[in-house]
C-alpha cells in the first residue's frame, strides 16, 4: 500500500516552511501505511534531528538517527542524504560518533511511530499560522481534510471561528463534510452561527450543510440573499 499523496504533500509543505513537528507527524503517518519509502524516512529523520538539536532533546535526536538508518536500509544500503548526515555527525564530535555507533535502525511497530513525534493539535494550529504563503496554507487545509485525520478538525475549527481571512474559511467549508460523522462538526457550526450574518460564506456554507446532511443542518440558517 502506498502513502496517500495528500499526506506526503502535507509533510513536505510543513518541512519546506521549517515547521518540523507537523512535518514529522505527517511523515510518520505516511510511513505507517508505506514503511518501505526510503525518502519519507529521510524526511522524518531530517525533521526529528533538527528538532532534537534545536531543543536539546536527545530522545528526538535519537529517533531521527534511527530513522536515518531506516532510510538507508530501505534504500538498499545507501541513501546519499542520510549517509552524508550520519557521516558528518560522526566526524563532528565524539558524542556524535557515539550516537551514530550505538543507535540502531528504527525497528519498532510502525503504529508507534506517530507517538514518538512531539505533535499535538495545538502544534498543528501554531505551525499553520507560521506559514506566510497563502496558497500553501490553503493547500494544507485542502489536503488536511482529504486525509480525514481527526487531528485536523481543531485546525478547521480555528480557521472558521477565529480567523478573518475569507479564502481559508471557504476551503474549510468545501471539505469539512469529510468529517461529517465526527460529533465536533455540529459544535463548530453552532459556534459559527453565533457570529451573526454569514452570507459572505455562501454558496460554500449552504453546500457544506447539504453535504453533511445531518438532522441538525435542516434548521440551520442559510443566510441566503
Amino acid at each position: 500500500m502506498s502513502c496517500p499523496p495528500q499526506v506526503e504533500s502535507l509533510a513536505i509543505t510543513f518541512l519546506t516552511h521549517r515547521q518540523y513537528r507537523s512535518a514529522a507527524w505527517f511523515f510518520a503517518r505516511c510511513l505507517v501505511v508505506q514503511p518501505s519509502n526510503a525518502n519519507v524516512w529521510y524526511g522524518l529523520a531530517n525533521a526529528m534531528t533538527t528538532l532534537g538539536f534545536a531543543h536539546s532533546v536527545n530522545e528526538w535526536t535519537e529517533t531521527g538517527i534511527a530513522c536515518h538508518k531506516r532510510a538507508i536500509q530501505e534504500a538498499g544500503g545507501h541513501h546519499h542524504l542520510s549517509d552524508e548526515f550520519l557521516e558528518s555527525l560522526a566526524l563532528g564530535s565524539p558524542e556524535g560518533k557515539k550516537m551514530v555507533d550505538e543507535i540502531g535502525v528504527w525497528d519498532k511497530k510502525m503504529d508507534l511511530l506517530p507517538e514518538a513525534i512531539p505533535f499535538t493539535e495545538e502544534v498543528l494550529i501554531s505551525e499553520y499560522r507560521e506559514i506566510d504563503i497563502e496558497n500553501d496554507r490553503l493547500a494544507i487545509l485542502m489536503f488536511g481534510g482529504e486525509t480525514r485525520f481527526i487531528e485536523v478538525l481543531p485546525l478547521y475549527k480555528f480557521v472558521l471561528l477565529s480567523q478573518d481571512e475569507l479564502n481559508p474559511k471557504l476551503v474549510v467549508l468545501d471539505t469539512i463534510h469529510l468529517f461529517r460523522n465526527e460529533p465536533g462538526v455540529e459544535e463548530i457550526f453552532m459556534e459559527l452561527k453565533e457570529q451573526g450574518d454569514l452570507s459572505h460564506l455562501n454558496p460554500y456554507l449552504g453546500l457544506a450543510l447539504d453535504r453533511i446532511g445531518a438532522k441538525w443542518t435542516r434548521d440551520y440558517p442559510r443566510f441566503d440573499d
